[in-house]
């Protein structure tokens, strides 16, 4: 496995990451907390030392299944949190549920109004804050719209940068110019587009004209390529 520097939080990751989809208990009732646990042992026995997650997966299944290996992993949590007493609310319910300080705890903004709203109302304050007093190790931000983190990195606020970026999906090389600047850490997520670039199960109007030469293992090169990209997630 390799490592990477994470932007400006210093943290050494492996360039692939566990993903917390395959956990989601909603989408695939059939995982059982051996499993997960199988899961993210044979993970961290490969190199793998961060997980990314999210409220809207159960974060006590997840601790409880990462409970033998939880000083080797980093975990990046996120939340749809929109005020500052939900942000409070949600960081305090993770490091409970987690059993762990989350090295990145990041907030889900979908556009620039809501961006907007939360600095206003004290949301992102409350983040930065729960930084400084030490319940988080370090601000980030999730989007799927690109306008909104190219304000959101120009606040200076979030170490961290999480959003979609794989072969078929280039969006967020618009941003990279920007990482020379304010040193934030960069997470691709989906590096196989949710399958699409991959799984021949997808129809062939889904698929890309150059899907024939998309595997796995060139799809996570491309994504990887990239000096800006710190990490990607698998899962």
């Amino acid at each position: 496995m390799l490592y990477r520097t994470l932007g400006r939080t210093n943290l050494i990751v492996s360039i692939i990451g566990l993903g917390g989809g395959v956990f989601n208990r909603h989408k695939d009732p059939s995982i059982t907390l051996e499993k997960a646990k199988e899961i993210i042992e044979f993970a961290v026995s490969k190199g793998i030392n961060f997980i990314d997650i999210g409220k809207e997966y159960d974060e006590m299944f997840i601790s409880q299944a990462m409970r033998k290996v939880r000083k080797k992993i980093h975990v990046i949590t996120r939340s749809e949190a929109r005020r500052a007493e939900e942000v409070e609310r949600d960081v305090e319910d993770s490091v409970r549920k987690l059993k762990v300080r989350p090295a990145v705890y990041e907030l889900m903004i979908n556009s620039i109004e809501e961006l907007i709203m939360m600095e206003k109302n004290g949301a992102i304050d409350t983040l930065r804050k729960a930084k400084s007093n030490g319940k988080i190790g370090f601000t980030g931000i999730f989007s799927h719209k690109i306008e909104v983190l190219k304000e959101a990195i120009k606040m200076n606020v979030f170490d961290v940068v999480s959003t979609l970026y794989n072969a078929a999906h280039r969006m967020a090389e618009s941003i990279f110019p920007l990482k020379r600047k304010y040193n934030f850490g960069f997470v691709a997520a989906a590096p196989f587009a949710t399958g699409i670039l991959v799984d021949p199960k997808y129809d062939e109007s889904i698929r890309t004209p150059a899907s024939e030469l998309m595997t796995a293992e060139n799809a996570l090169k491309f994504v990887l390529s990239s000096p800006y990209v710190d990490a990607t997630v698998i899962g």
